[in-house]
């Protein structure tokens, strides 16, 4: 997995400066740079025309006004002691929707996205509340670690990998394991039977064996657990192993697909009794 940009988007809520606290620790084990995005709304005016018509433009004045309050708030950030030696630049977009600023930023320096998942509207510009942070795991074309407000910071020495095994998860998995290995941590496999997705352990075994003989050098573990809801069974496997960080796989489905199918790890990452960072990766359509 390559980390040489790490992206935060901020609002300047408690929780989008909780996701950078963990995306500097990303940044400073990786090596990689640190970019901050902020994205705001442009004042405007209405100017009436002599046909009686009304015109808007942009207030000059105040964007000025606005973009001075922000870079002030960006530089009492940068000065934050836990940013202290790492290379971290800064980026202001403008009239976007937040969820969308990932398209803004050049290719070549998004390699992770790291954002909170309860930030705050405000006079600070907009936010990234609610479903931003679900539009952004569906959407966004690299992994996205989201960062729960619950979170209390913590080492990252073992990462759950849940999975029910339906897709080749695989290429996924790859990326997992490199991301762990920065850390030295290790990986636990779940899969989570409910009763209405159910699977027999040996399907799960074979499956499991499948992946130790790809990667036998991960030192994978398998944890097969029951339980009423898929997000309820994840939770308790993290609370059992003592969990630091959970990845899945989502397939990034937009439209009547999303509607139709869902996304566990979407609902996973706005499930308020969940305290963990969870890394998404999207499977690549071939």
């Amino acid at each position: 997995m390559k980390l040489d940009h790490i992206v935060c988007p901020i609002d300047f809520s408690e929780t989008s400066l909780k996701a950078l606290r963990f995306a500097a620790e990303v940044a400073r084990t990786s090596g990689g740079a640190l970019y901050l995005v902020h994205a705001y709304d442009k004042p405007y005016y209405s100017v009436a025309s002599g046909a009686g018509t009304i015109a808007y433009a942009v207030d000059t004045v105040a964007v000025a006004k606005l973009r001075e309050e922000i870079n002030a708030e960006f530089d009492r950030i940068a000065a934050s002691d836990y940013l202290q030696g790492l290379t971290v630049y800064k980026k202001l977009i403008a009239d976007i929707q937040p969820w969308k600023f990932y398209e803004e930023i050049e290719a070549d320096k998004l390699d992770l996205i790291v954002v909170g998942t309860r930030g705050a509207t405000g006079i600070l510009h907009g936010g990234l509340i609610g479903t931003n942070t679900e539009r952004i795991i569906r959407t966004a074309p690299v992994p996205v670690i989201s960062v729960p407000t619950g979170y209390e910071g913590r080492p990252i020495r073992r990462i759950l990998f849940a999975t029910d095994f339906s897709d080749d998860v695989s290429p996924i998995l790859a990326e997992v394991i490199d991301f762990a290995q920065l850390f030295g941590a290790e990986i636990t496999i779940g899969m989570i039977n409910t009763r209405d997705t159910f699977s027999t352990t040996r399907f799960a075994n074979d499956s499991f064996n499948a992946l130790v003989a790809k990667f036998p050098e991960a030192h994978l573990k398998l944890v097969v657990h029951n339980y009423l809801t898929v997000e309820e069974g994840i939770w308790e496997i993290c609370q059992m192993y003592d969990i630091d960080l959970i990845a899945m796989m989502t397939h990034g489905r937009t439209g009547i697909a999303h509607l139709i199918k869902g996304s566990i790890a979407e609902e996973l990452s706005s499930t308020q009794f969940i305290t963990l960072p969870l890394m998404t990766l999207k499977l690549k359509q071939g």
